[in-house]
C-alpha cells in the first residue's frame, strides 16, 4: 500500500510571551524538537512520551487555544498515526482544526495541512468518501493559495493519490505520482530525501499495474535514498524492503524474497510492536512464501499470530499474571493449586473493542492527550474486553517476554504494576480489571495481575478469607521473580479489598527475606476489607522497604461494611480514613456509585482513577498537591484528605 505523507505544523506558529515567559518557552521549543526527532528516527515511544509533554506545557503556558497547543496536538497525532492508532489521532486534529481556523480563519495553508491529516486518518480507516473530499478541499486550497508546484501542494496531490490507489483506480494513480515525481525532479537532487516517498508509492502502484521491472526500479531507488539519509532500523526502511521483497516473490525469486521479509520483520516489530498491521501483513506474505518452499509448519505459526491479530478497529493489552489457582483447560479455575505446585505464570492477551477504543480517544483529546487529566467521560468497560489467548510460560521465557515489552515503552519506561485482585473474582475478571486499568493509564510499561484463587462466588466469603491468607507467599514469590527478572524496573502496586491484605502480608514477607528485593513504587488499595489492627502491624514492614501507602476509603462501601459485620470487628480501612505514618487516606464517600455498592469507585469514577494515574505518573504527595478534588481533613482521630463535592 502507498505511504501517505503525514504533515507537521511549523514551529513558527508559536506565538506570545515577552522576558519572564522565555525560559518556559524555550522548555517547549526543546520538548517539539525531541518529539520530532524521536518520530523522525522511528522512536515512536519516545515521540509520545516527549510530545504529551510538549502538550502539557503548551497548554500549562499559553491556554488551550494557542498556537503551540496545535503543534504540539498535530505532533502527538503524528505519532499515533505512525503507530496506526488512528482513532486517538482523529480527535486531536479536529482540535488542532479549530485552534487554527479560530486564529488564522479557514482558508490558510495550515488549515489545508490539517485537512490534508485528517483525511489520512479517514483513508486508513476505509472512510473514502470523507477523505476524498477533504483531501480535494486540501489540494484546492494549496494550489489557490501556494501554486500547483510548491512542495505542499506536491504532497497533498501525492496523497490524493493513494486514495485512488486504495479505491482501485490504479491509472488515476499513477498518473499524478508520475506528475508528482517529475515537478520534484525539476528542484530536488536525484537522491533528495523528499523522493522517497513518491519514489515508493510509485513503485507500489506501478507493482499493481503489473509493470514489475518500473516498480523494481523505483522501489530500489527508494530504498537507497532512505538508507543514506535515515537511521538503518527505521521502519521507512522496512517499508521498502517490504516491498521489494513483494516484488521478488511474485516474480518467483523467492531466494531473494526471504531474507528481505525477515529483515522487514525485524524492523517493524521492533519499530511498532508484535501487532502492528504492517507486521502482520509482512507475517502474512512471508507465511504465504514458505509454504511455497515446503516449510507448512512455520507458515502455520506464522498464521497464528496473523489469526490473533486486532487490526486496527480494536486494541489488544497484554497482562503478565501470576496464579496459584489450578489450571483448568487453556486457563485457570476458582480451585487453589495443588500444594508443592510451583507458581504458574503466563501472559494473557486482552482485547479492547472498537467502541472502547473510541471511547478512550474521544477523553484523551479532551483531556489533552491524556487520560488521567480527564475529571469526566466514563473510564473503559471492562465487561466489554474479552480474553483472547493465555500463554503459560516457564521463568526463563517470561522473563524474555517481560524485558522484550519493555524495551518498547515510551510513557512509563522501565516502570510496571501488578494488580492483586479482591474477594469474588474469577481468573478471566482479574485479567479484565488489570487490562482496563492498565488501557485507561495508557500504560505502555508492564502490567501483571496476581490472580489468587477466589472462588468467585458472593457465599464464598469465608472461603476465600481462608485462601487469601493463605496466598500471600505466592505473591511474594511473584514480586522476587520480578526482582530477578527487571532488577532496574519501578514496580508500582494496587490492591483492591481483600487483595490489599494479601498485599501487605506479602510487603512483610518480603521485608524479612533474604533474597533480592524489587524496586517498589506506589502502593495503592482501595477498598481494603484488612482490620485496622492489622493494617496498623504492617506498617513497621512497608516502612522498612521504604514506601508509603494510598488508601481510598469509603464511608458509604457497604461491602466491606458487611465484611466488618460478619466479623464482629471494630473497623475496616476500606470504610475508615485512618491517621497513620506513611499513609495517605482519601475519602471517596461523595463520589459513590450505588449500582455496585460503592465497593469499585476506584475503577467508576475518572476522578479517583486521575488521583491513581497522576500518582503513578508523578509520584507527588500529599494528594491536595496533585488535584483540587480533595481536601485534608483534620478529625479528633486526626488528619486525611476528602473529596469535596464541585472540585474539578
Amino acid at each position: 500500500m502507498p505511504l501517505i505523507r503525514f504533515l507537521t505544523l511549523a514551529l513558527m506558529l508559536l506565538t506570545g510571551g515577552g522576558p519572564a515567559a522565555a525560559q518556559p518557552q524555550d522548555n517547549i521549543m526543546a520538548l517539539f524538537g525531541q518529539t520530532m526527532r524521536a518520530y523522525d528516527e522511528g522512536r515512536y515511544p519516545e515521540a509520545l512520551t516527549f510530545g504529551l509533554r510538549a502538550l502539557t506545557a503548551s497548554e500549562a503556558q499559553h491556554g488551550p487555544m494557542h498556537a503551540s497547543v496545535a503543534v504540539s496536538l498535530n505532533n502527538l497525532a503524528s505519532v499515533y498515526v505512525a503507530q496506526n492508532r488512528y482513532a486517538d489521532a482523529q480527535p486531536l486534529l479536529v482540535r488542532v482544526l479549530k485552534i487554527q481556523v479560530a486564529s488564522l480563519g479557514s482558508e490558510h495553508e495550515h488549515v489545508a495541512t490539517t485537512l490534508s491529516n485528517i483525511a489520512t486518518t479517514a483513508q486508513y480507516q476505509g472512510l473514502y468518501e470523507d477523505a476524498a473530499n477533504l483531501h480535494r478541499q486540501a489540494l484546492t486550497m494549496r494550489e489557490k493559495l501556494l501554486g500547483t508546484d510548491s512542495p505542499l501542494t506536491l504532497v497533498t496531490r501525492a496523497n490524493l493519490a493513494t486514495l485512488y490507489f486504495a479505491t482501485g483506480d490504479y491509472v488515476s494513480a499513477e498518473r499524478l505520482t508520475r506528475q508528482t515525481l517529475e515537478s520534484l525532479a525539476r528542484t530536488n537532487p536525484p537522491d533528495d530525501i523528499a523522493l522517497a516517498i513518491p519514489l515508493h508509492n510509485h513503485a507500489a502502484i506501478l507493482k499493481a499495474l503489473l509493470r514489475y521491472p518500473e516498480a523494481e526500479a523505483a522501489v530500489v531507488r527508494s530504498l537507497t535514498i532512505r538508507e543514506k539519509h535515515l537511521p538503518p532500523e527505521h521502519a521507512d526502511i522496512a517499508q521498502s524492503l517490504h516491498l521489494l521483497a513483494v516484488i521478488h516473490h511474485v516474480n518467483g525469486r523467492l531466494d531473494r524474497a526471504e531474507p528481505l521479509f525477515r529483515r522487514a520483520l525485524r524492523m517493524f516489530e521492533k519499530a511498532m510492536g508484535p501487532d502492528h498491521p504492517q507486521v502482520i501483513n509482512t507475517l502474512r506474505e512471508y507465511s504465504n512464501l514458505l509454504i511455497e518452499t515446503g516449510r507448512a509448519d512455520a507458515a502455520r505459526d506464522l498464521q497464528r499470530r496473523v489469526e490473533a491479530s486486532p487490526g486496527w478497529q480494536a486494541a489488544d493489552i497484554p497482562i503478565l499474571f501470576a496464579t496459584n489457582r489450578k489450571p483448568v483447560g487453556s486457563g485457570y479455575g476458582n480451585e487453589v493449586q495443588t500444594a508443592g505446585a510451583d507458581l504458574s505464570l503466563g501472559i494473557a492477551t486482552i482485547r479492547a473493542p472498537f467502541a472502547e477504543v473510541t471511547n478512550r480517544a474521544e477523553r484523551a483529546a479532551e483531556a489533552v492527550g491524556q487520560l488521567h487529566r480527564s475529571g469526566s467521560g466514563r473510564l473503559t468497560n471492562e465487561n466489554s474486553l474479552t480474553s483472547q489467548r493465555v500463554d503459560r510460560l516457564d521463568v526463563p521465557a517470561m522473563r524474555t517476554r517481560a524485558a522484550d515489552h519493555l524495551s518498547r515503552a515510551g510513557r512509563f519506561p522501565r516502570q510496571a504494576f501488578v494488580y492483586v485482585h479482591g474477594y469474588n473474582n474469577s481468573f478471566d475478571e482479574a485479567l479484565r480489571r488489570t487490562a482496563m486499568i492498565a488501557y485507561d493509564l495508557d500504560f505502555d510499561g508492564l502490567a501483571a495481575v496476581f490472580a489468587w484463587p477466589s472462588k468467585s462466588s458472593t457465599l464464598g466469603y469465608f472461603a476465600d478469607r481462608q485462601r487469601a491468607d493463605a496466598s500471600a507467599p505466592a505473591l511474594t514469590e511473584m514480586l522476587h521473580h520480578l526482582a530477578a527478572a527487571l532488577p532496574d524496573v519501578t514496580i508500582h502496586l494496587v490492591a483492591h479489598s481483600t487483595g490489599a491484605d494479601i498485599l501487605l502480608s506479602a510487603l512483610e514477607q518480603l521485608s524479612k527475606a533474604n533474597r533480592p528485593k524489587p524496586l517498589l513504587g506506589e502502593v495503592i488499595i482501595a477498598h481494603a476489607d484488612i482490620g485496622l489492627d492489622r493494617f496498623a502491624e504492617t506498617l513497621p514492614s512497608v516502612r522498612k522497604l521504604g514506601l508509603q501507602i494510598t488508601s481510598y476509603t469509603g464511608g458509604g462501601d457497604w461491602a466491606v461494611w458487611a465484611s466488618n459485620t460478619i466479623r464482629g470487628q471494630s473497623g475496616r480501612v476500606g470504610n475508615t480514613p485512618v491517621s497513620l505514618p506513611g499513609v495517605d487516606s482519601i475519602e471517596v464517600s461523595g463520589l459513590g456509585v450505588r449500582l455496585d455498592f460503592n465497593h469499585n469507585i476506584f475503577v467508576r469514577h475518572p476522578i479517583v482513577f486521575a488521583d491513581m494515574a497522576k500518582l503513578m505518573a508523578t509520584r507527588q504527595r500529599p494528594p491536595d498537591h496533585r488535584t483540587d478534588s480533595f481536601r485534608p481533613r483534620t478529625t479528633k482521630q486526626g488528619a486525611h484528605w476528602q473529596y469535596q463535592a464541585g472540585k474539578p
